[in-house]
């Protein structure tokens, strides 16, 4: 279901101020001025802060196109590769991927009311040159694609949560792995990892995202 106004009004406010402080008022003002133009671009509605029927305690939220492009202007190496997202709400990620180049292209979502929008969403702009699945799953127990992948998450889970799900990614997953973790707070749980760290995208001093590339996986 949708916040109410005035909650989402405190929560913009919120965020905004928090912008503020680590991104700076320039680029702050950048980001948000990016929201409506980049919805017009693309032609999505996926501005919506949706509560999960699940867990109200953390609604749903995009990740903003102003960090997005900066993360997939770093990917376009890899269009070949599958491009998954966890955690893919409304499909902004995976609708943005698509116009950088992503042929094949797969989210993972929990809420059935988040993943029935972005079926609403994708399906405004299906193409018979791309391939687009959305399927509502667990992270942690979904049978990934044994093939080169960027994988793609925006701050989806606490650390044990994103242990489980790294562990059953590799698990199903031997080949090359672009992991893509925006709004990083439990980076410190990929450590444990076999992937290499390649690239941090940062606003001023402020921590975007990380980029990784998956090495050797032991199983332990």
């Amino acid at each position: 279901m949708k916040i109410n106004s005035q909650v989402i009004i405190l929560r913009l406010i919120k965020y905004f101020l928090r912008s503020l402080l680590l991104r700076g008022p320039f680029q702050s003002v950048k980001l948000l001025l990016e929201e409506s133009k980049n919805e017009k671009i693309y032609g999505i509605e996926t501005r919506e802060i949706v509560v999960h029927s699940s867990n109200s305690q953390f609604p749903y939220q995009a990740c903003s196109y102003y960090v997005l492009k900066k993360i997939l202007h770093e990917l376009t190496p890899n269009t070949n590769f599958h491009f998954i997202d966890i955690g893919c709400g409304l499909g902004r990620v995976l609708m943005v991927a698509k116009h950088f180049g992503f042929r094949k292209l797969t989210g993972i979502e929990l809420s059935s009311d988040l993943i029935n929008k972005a079926r609403q969403e994708t399906n405004k702009h299906k193409s018979p040159d791309s391939e687009l699945k959305l399927y509502c799953e667990d992270a942690t127990l979904f049978n990934y694609p044994n093939e080169n992948s960027v994988v793609f998450l925006f701050n989806p889970f606490d650390a044990s949560t994103l242990k489980k799900f790294l562990t059953r990614l590799l698990e199903k997953n031997q080949h090359e792995i672009v992991l893509v973790y925006a709004n990083p707070v439990f980076d410190s749980t990929i450590d444990n990892f076999p992937f290499q760290k390649v690239k941090t995208i940062k606003t001023n001093f402020y921590t975007e995202a990380i980029i990784y590339r998956k090495t050797t996986w032991v199983q332990k």
